[in-house]
């Protein structure tokens, strides 16, 4: 820019560079993904506690992700929406459908549950031991409820 003479797309160059021999170039691509999140909890007109939950959620799992060396897709984003359902049982939540959630992120249901099954891999848990956490057990990393 002209304030402080660089030119944008040397520094967009070489970032692309630095990215790329970090052996992650996809990074530079991806949205934020916490106005991301506000965005898509938005659409589907959710309460300050779930986005809340979400937001915890989101952070613990966009961390699993990464440490896998996985980029944080929409089939992600869509399985942490899922989740945060799943771990707010007891509370009363909006009815979420998983048809609901893929049709705001983009993705197809199958997607959600193939991805949903990845990440449960991931953290070493079935879908049993999930259902039995809170949002708040989930995120300090407890196994089995």
């Amino acid at each position: 820019s002209n304030d402080n003479n660089v030119n944008p797309s040397r520094v967009s160059k070489c970032a692309r560079r630095v990215a790329s021999k970090l052996g992650k170039p996809w990074l530079l691509h991806q949205m934020p993904i916490f106005s991301w999140c506000d965005r898509l909890c938005y659409d589907l007109n959710l309460k300050q506690n779930f986005i809340s939950d979400m937001h915890s959620v989101l952070s613990y799992v966009d961390e699993i992700v990464e440490s896998h060396d996985i980029t944080f897709t929409k089939t992600y984003m869509a399985t942490t929406f899922w989740m945060t359902c799943l771990l707010r049982k007891g509370n009363s939540y909006p009815e979420i459908t998983q048809t609901r959630i893929s049709d705001v992120c983009g993705c197809s249901e199958v997607a959600l549950r193939a991805t949903h099954k990845k990440l449960l891999h991931m953290l070493n848990m079935t879908k049993k031991q999930c259902e039995l956490l809170t949002v708040e057990q989930f995120v300090a990393g407890v196994k089995y409820g």
